[in-house]
């Protein structure tokens, strides 16, 4: 099972509300989501909805997708941010999920029902093998929704939450106990937050619950809130800018505290609930996070978020430097971590710091390409051309072009003809090694060859190892330069430039039909891309070496390759490589001489063949020539000739 957040990874994390009570509603939804295909769990927050729609999924046989859309912005174009939360490759949601079994758990939707609602509707219309499991405050009301109310816990439950999380429970204190947690309307959060107060005796904790006016979980929220000391209730709601949590040492920086006192602070927010700890990353409930929020004035909250962001491109410019070296994996997860907070801080910087805006953006442009998230480089960078228009800050063309780059390879063609004049402009070599690529594969086959050979030649006086090992790819493509390239970025031990020269002599061994050369060089890569977590690469590699191993009659290790690709085609949402590992898989067992396996993955690869993307009638054409060869292989000429006229192709011809 896997699961794709906008938050935390894990299931279950430390201080999340506990399933006691829950057994029974457990099994309803179970098994209402094995007859529905759309499930909303409603209940007021911190009821406990996240952590029973988890125990849930964790329950259900097949695929599984969480997306937890509590710290996603009202204004968040929707499908497109869970596309980026699922790590998905299209533009289009349906075509990526079209053809696959799973759940997507939609977590926290109110502040986005309607939304919600709306992609809800559309999924379920396009992606027939998809269910959905929601949680909200409030339904989504649209057609096939079974709805769940979430009760808070009943009284005994409730007891025993509380003695289990702090103060214990006796003879003595069970009526205190009881009264408290009628208080808060048996809301597992609002009970955790109160029994983690060990200092205040129960008594007074059931007097102060019971002067408050506000509902359950708020009033807990507050009255938890207003017994912190003034020091930690600043801390507290400073934290509330951190939309996909921190470390001790991203929250002493941005706060500008020491790291002893961070830690002691973040320690004790912890031990009272207004904090989850997991994998070293602290992180507030979204229902406190709202609450913490409303302390802050618009004016300390556009500070923090300005110092968050000066924090982020210092660490953006350590990682950059990081990237093309031996430690590339490390830093490229730790930027994984901060995603949630990168994306709030190009927000934020677009609209008030183009400068800072366009830095962060340069300064993850390697990391955008190493991992394979082109399309939300495109949005990032167009956003930010959208405010600039022409206009180049000061000290920052370089930077500038970089973001042309990046919307130009998402098909946008803001500042283009700008981005040509600055190239013209710009004196010696590029400052940050990546731009000499990403130059010489978006723009570079657009402009002169003059041209392109004087910035390539530029771009020799560099004294960086990474750009002059790039240059070699870029100067022409022979085995010569690749071998050369291929050599210093192993020395450099950058495990992604690696597989960009694997990848490019592998081609070369391909062209000059040395199979045993090409086979090794695409199994060298696939490691790398292994290694790097790059689904996007492994599948095509994948399928290339399928089709290799079949060229050289070896269809059950073919057969391997195509399946292995369809798995992690199918876990980022490609279409095309969809489609070309079940066309591989198909082929596989009619050249294995298994014709009825061969004709039902063909018929299935026909079924799961989403409409719309730009090489999907190839993909249905190719599937139809394959139906007909097995029809051929079956010794059945009519219905061979029938798939080939569908496919508009001529008839009477057997395939291959």
């Amino acid at each position: 099972m896997e699961f794709a957040n906008l938050g935390p990874t894990a299931l279950s994390r430390a201080g999340e509300p506990s399933l006691i009570g829950r057994d029974e509603l457990l099994t309803e939804v179970a098994d209402a989501l094995a007859v529905s295909r759309l499930v909303t769990l409603v209940g007021p927050g911190g009821v406990g909805k996240t952590a029973l729609a988890k125990a849930v999924a964790a329950s259900v046989a097949g695929e599984v997708r969480i997306v937890e859309l509590g710290s996603m912005a009202p204004e968040v174009e929707l499908p497109t941010a869970v596309i980026d939360a699922l790590g998905l490759r299209r533009e289009s949601l349906v075509q990526a999920l079209a053809g696959r079994e799973l759940l997507l758990v939609l977590d926290s939707c109110e502040h986005l029902v309607d939304a919600v609602a709306r992609l809800a509707d559309e999924l379920l219309d396009g992606c027939p093998r998809l269910r959905i499991l929601a949680t909200s405050t409030k339904a989504l009301w649209i057609r096939e929704e079974t709805r769940f109310a979430v009760p808070g816990l009943a009284s005994d439950a409730a007891v025993r939450l509380f003695a289990e999380r702090g103060h214990g429970a006796d003879v003595a204190t069970l009526p205190a106990v009881e009264r408290i947690c009628a208080l808060l309307d048996g809301l597992p959060l609002a009970i955790e937050l109160a029994s983690g107060r060990v200092d205040v005796p129960l008594g007074d904790i059931a007097t102060a619950l019971g002067t408050a006016t506000d509902g359950g979980l708020r009033k807990a929220i507050a009255w938890s809130w207003h017994l912190l000391p003034p020091v930690e209730r600043v801390i507290a709601a400073r934290l509330a800018i951190f939309s996909g949590g921190a470390t001790a040492e991203s929250v002493a920086a941005v706060l500008d505290l020491p790291q002893p006192v961070t830690v002691r602070l973040l320690t004790t927010l912890t031990e009272r609930s207004l904090l989850t700890l997991t994998d070293g990353r602290y992180r507030m409930p979204e229902t406190i996070r709202a609450y913490a929020g409303e302390q802050l004035t618009s004016a300390e909250l556009d500070d923090l978020r300005a110092r968050q962001a000066a924090y982020l491109l210092q660490l953006v410019r350590r990682a950059d430097q990081q990237l093309r070296g031996p430690e590339q994996l490390r830093w490229a997860t730790l930027l994984d971590q901060e995603r949630d907070n990168l994306r709030t801080a190009i927000g934020w910087a677009v609209d008030h710091d183009q400068r800072l805006a366009l830095e962060l953006v340069a300064g993850l442009s390697t990391y955008w390409w190493m991992r394979g998230r082109q399309r939300e480089a495109g949005r990032a960078a167009g956003a930010l051309l959208a405010v600039l228009g022409d206009v180049v800050p000061d000290g920052l063309a370089e930077e500038y072009l970089l973001a042309v780059l990046h919307a130009a390879s998402s098909g946008r063609v803001d500042g283009v003809e700008r981005a040509h004049a600055i190239v013209r402009e710009l004196e010696g070599p590029f400052t940050h090694p990546v731009t000499v690529l990403l130059w010489s594969m978006v723009l570079g086959p657009f402009a002169p060859r003059a041209f392109v050979a004087e910035v390539l030649d530029r771009n020799e006086l560099s004294n960086d190892p990474w750009t002059l090992a790039v240059l070699q790819i870029c100067t022409g493509l022979t085995e010569e330069n690749f071998h050369s390239a291929l050599t210093s970025f192993q020395e450099i031990g950058d495990r992604w430039a690696v597989s960009l020269a694997l990848n490019g002599l592998a081609e070369l061994a391909a062209s000059a039909r040395r199979f045993d050369r090409y086979s090794d060089l695409l199994g060298q890569a696939l490691s790398i891309a292994d290694e790097l977590g790059t689904d996007e690469e492994a599948a095509l590699l994948l399928c290339r070496r399928g089709d290799l191993r079949l060229r050289l009659g070896q269809p059950q290790a073919a057969g391997e390759d195509y399946g292995r690709a369809l798995v992690r085609a199918r876990r980022i949402g490609l279409p095309d490589s969809v489609a070309a590992a079940q066309i591989g898989l198909a082929r596989s067992a009619r050249y294995d001489g298994d014709l009825m396996n061969a004709e039902k993955l063909a018929i299935q690869a026909m079924d799961d063949c989403p409409t719309g993307w730009a090489d999907a009638d190839l993909a249905t054409t190719e599937i139809l020539s394959e139906l007909a060869a097995i029809a051929d292989a079956a010794g059945r000429p009519d219905e061979a000739n029938a798939w080939r006229h569908k496919a508009g192709l001529p008839t009477g011809q057997n395939s291959r």
